[in-house]
């Protein structure tokens, strides 16, 4: 994509000149009348960001027009650091605070999602698999993905109280547009053995999959036993590090042998990748390293939290696990 830029913020502009689909076509503008000039010039700009309190002598919807004048194709984006009064057409506007480079990028979304993807989080308690779903649910959903999560903690219902305080009473809650959430202990009976739990499970993906772009499912235990047999399956399995939990995935790791295995919490102290690569007798390993932003993100509930640099590297991550 070629982006024309007129904007202030140093941060953005960083952060769309580490995007390698973004390519800036011009130093910065500091005045609205200069977008005019370079565009007499440059006439395969495809995308122009404006601050929103950008000098010039014509307005901006003036500017906006004449700009659409040149070529009504260009998308035109406000950067505007609090409400704006006036009303703005052909143009959007997004506000600094949830600016992500990603919003930019025109049919060209962080994975090539030709058909439904369902992703299957496993792996011991505590591992983080609640947290990777979190993030990877609120990651694509910025992408405008649209998002079924599948809460299968049956005894914390820890991935659901992210977003839902109250009782739940739906079996399908709507958090938001793009993102919907399913508590599967209210499609279960106590009694209910794995292999009916198994079929439940199915049956909610058969009714569900036409619906969403991703389905993610956070298990409740180490082994994704509820919908082994499905094919059209991405199992993420969460590694600790530690020697009994790595011994354990030797034992079973015909059992795994088509999960991609993640690493989490990584820090100087973990077992080196190479050293767990021997150990359980795979090449496909991922690494998240550990962030003390996490730990305040979860507390907050804000994704936003993580900061720019982090969510561009969880955007990368996300299209080399499940992109292509």
């Amino acid at each position: 994509m070629k982006v024309l830029i007129a904007i202030y913020e140093e941060t953005i502009k960083e952060e769309l000149q580490s995007i390698k689909e973004i390519q800036i076509m011009n130093k910065n503008i500091e005045y609205r009348e200069g977008i005019l000039e370079v565009l007499e010039k440059n006439t395969i700009i495809e995308t122009i960001i404006i601050s929103y309190n950008l000098p010039g002598q014509i307005s901006i919807q003036e500017l906006i027009r004449k700009i659409k004048a040149k070529n009504k194709k260009i998308k035109i984006i406000i950067l505007a650091s609090n409400k704006i009064e006036e009303k703005i057409e052909n143009a959007s506007i997004i506000f600094l605070e949830n600016f992500h480079s990603n919003q930019l990028i025109e049919n060209k979304k962080i994975v090539n999602n030709k058909k439904l993807k369902i992703i299957s989080i496993c792996g011991n308690i505590g591992s983080g698999k609640t947290i990777i779903s979190y993030i990877l649910a609120e990651i694509l959903i910025k992408n405008n993905y649209k998002i079924l999560l599948i809460d299968g903690d049956q005894e914390h219902s820890s991935l659901t109280k992210m977003y839902i305080e109250k009782k739940i009473e739906n079996r399908i809650i709507k958090i938001n547009s793009n993102l919907f959430l399913i508590n599967f202990k209210k499609y279960i009976e106590k009694n209910d053995k794995n292999n009916v739990k198994r079929k439940k499970l199915i049956h909610i993906l058969k009714e569900e999959k036409n619906k969403y772009d991703f389905i993610i499912i956070d298990h409740n235990s180490s082994w994704p036993t509820e919908i082994s047999k499905k094919r059209d399956v991405t199992y993420f399995y969460i590694i600790e590090s530690n020697l009994l939990e790595l011994n354990k995935i030797k034992r079973n790791i015909e059992y795994l042998n088509n999960s991609i295995f993640i690493l989490n919490k990584n820090n100087d102290y973990s077992i080196n990748k190479e050293i767990i690569k021997n150990i359980i007798g795979t090449k496909k390993i991922e690494i998240i390293n550990y962030s003390p932003k996490i730990t305040q993100m979860v507390n907050e509930k804000n994704i936003n939290l993580l900061g720019k640099k982090e969510l561009i590297k969880w955007n990368n991550f996300i299209k080399k696990v499940i992109g292509g």
